[in-house]
């Protein structure tokens, strides 16, 4: 095991979340900020209080009550309101995934490119090029699920169903490294990729 797996795996769940309140007290632990504070906001609705800290520091650096005082009488902890790391005007691109928060969204699972993507109406998502000039409108016919609310329909139930849409822009993702070699051998090898893409915005979804 060399230095830079075990400095990879010590970074993997930084962010730990502990939950106070109600006679209990637990600990989770998650490699992003955004999955912490996800976390801890859906914990808190129990009537849980909830703080996340970073790595071995003491210190939280994120507390899900306004007034909560530390238990030893120093000021709370709390973040200002700002949007989360990663998110963009548009909150869906980001946590659609966390359907808790979301749970009157009508979305829909498509297949395009060989991938599916979960959307919504409004959305805007990233996925593999398509033929098609900026502005050009879009339709996805492979439709696999719909859910509104707790009415979920799938299979021969969205059979003419479809997804609409208008081409934003094309691009290209970050740049991936991959690194060959072999020890003693003097082979080594460095090969650069960028993923084409393109960005949808999604107008209706028509069940």
């Amino acid at each position: 095991m060399g230095l830079l797996t075990l400095i990879r795996r010590s970074h993997r769940h930084r962010y730990r979340v502990r939950a106070h309140g109600l006679g209990r007290f637990s600990e989770e632990r998650f490699a992003t900020l955004v999955d912490a504070r996800m976390y801890a906001n859906e914990l808190a609705k129990s009537g849980c209080i909830c703080l996340i800290y970073v790595d071995k520091d003491p210190k939280p650096v994120y507390c899900t009550d306004d007034d909560w005082d530390g238990g030893d009488g120093s000021p709370g902890v709390r973040e200002p309101r700002r949007p989360m790391p990663g998110l963009t005007k548009n909150p869906l691109t980001a946590i659609l995934p966390a359907l808790s928060l979301y749970e009157d969204v009508m979305y829909a699972v498509i297949e395009t490119g060989g991938k599916q993507y979960r959307v919504a109406a409004g959305q805007s998502v990233e996925i593999e090029t398509l033929a098609g000039d900026v502005g050009a409108q879009v339709e996805f016919s492979r439709v696999l699920a719909i859910m509104d609310g707790d009415n979920v329909q799938a299979g021969s139930a969205v059979a003419n169903a479809r997804v609409t849409g208008v081409i934003k822009s094309h691009g290209r993702g970050e740049k991936t490294l991959v690194f060959k070699f072999k020890r003693k051998k003097q082979y080594k090898r460095t090969i650069g990729h960028r993923q084409n893409f393109t960005r949808v915005q999604v107008n209706e979804i028509l069940a």
